[in-house]
């Protein structure tokens, strides 16, 4: 799916959580759309519903009502097949901790989303091997992911997030277990990344130097997504 006009829409999308017995309401009627032009960081306090927003538009999660659409249809209607179908061609995940697999090598990992997609191995492996000396890891691609830096880790995450090629990079806390250095390493690519696949980016995050990257900013406001243009933030005083 590399049509620059795919997009991404959030159709009055509610989701509610129990404290207990008590309900507590975190999404309230979310309309949202998403293009590939768009680069987009969702912020606030810890508990505000930032990561149950960015689970439920990589279709993660389910909400309790409303519509996820990827270019007009709806594909919460889909069964959990359909789902993991759509996750491993149309998004790429980031995570804060990059949930590898230690029994095998940076490269068989990157490798992995492509095999279950029905990718031969020989193409798999291209991709691959091109993704990792992107993230200047060519010379690190047959360690295991113990033997790799948080860093290193991070990148590998990053190049497996991006071997289906996905119109969606979709990263949580991506920079939320790394130092100054490394964090800054992946800022930089995140963005590089964006410009140079024209893949929308949404990020959650704390790190304001980050946020501050993006060309949108998001907070949740009593479950209703509040947005911030950093384009015009300094003229017109936003927030």
């Amino acid at each position: 799916m590399d049509d620059a006009t795919v997009t991404l829409e959030l159709c009055g999308v509610h989701k509610t959580f129990l404290d207990g017995v008590q309900p507590v309401p975190v999404l309230k009627d979310v309309n949202w759309t998403v293009s590939r032009k768009d680069t987009i960081a969702i912020v606030g306090p810890s508990g505000i519903g930032k990561s149950t927003l960015l689970h439920i538009m990589g279709a993660l999660d389910r909400p309790d009502s409303g519509k996820l659409l990827l270019n007009g249809r709806n594909v919460l209607s889909l069964d959990d097949a359909g789902l993991a179908k759509v996750r491993n061609r149309v998004m790429g995940f980031v995570f804060q901790f990059h949930h590898m697999l230690p029994e095998f090598t940076a490269l068989e990992n990157v490798m992995m989303p492509a095999r279950i997609a029905g990718i031969s191995a020989t193409e798999a492996r291209v991709r691959s091997e091109e993704l990792l000396d992107r993230m200047g890891l060519c010379h690190r691609m047959h360690h295991r992911t113990a033997q790799l830096s948080g860093g290193e880790q991070q990148r590998t995450a990053l190049a497996r997030a991006l071997v289906m090629s996905p119109p969606f990079l979709l990263a949580d806390e991506p920079t939320g277990n790394l130092d100054i250095d490394n964090s800054r390493k992946v800022h930089e690519l995140l963005l590089e990344i964006h410009e140079e696949r024209q893949c929308a980016l949404v990020v959650v995050t704390h790190n304001m130097e980050l946020a501050g990257m993006m060309q949108t900013q998001i907070t949740l406001r009593d479950g209703l997504v509040a947005n911030r243009d950093i384009r015009v933030q300094t003229a017109q005083g936003l927030f």
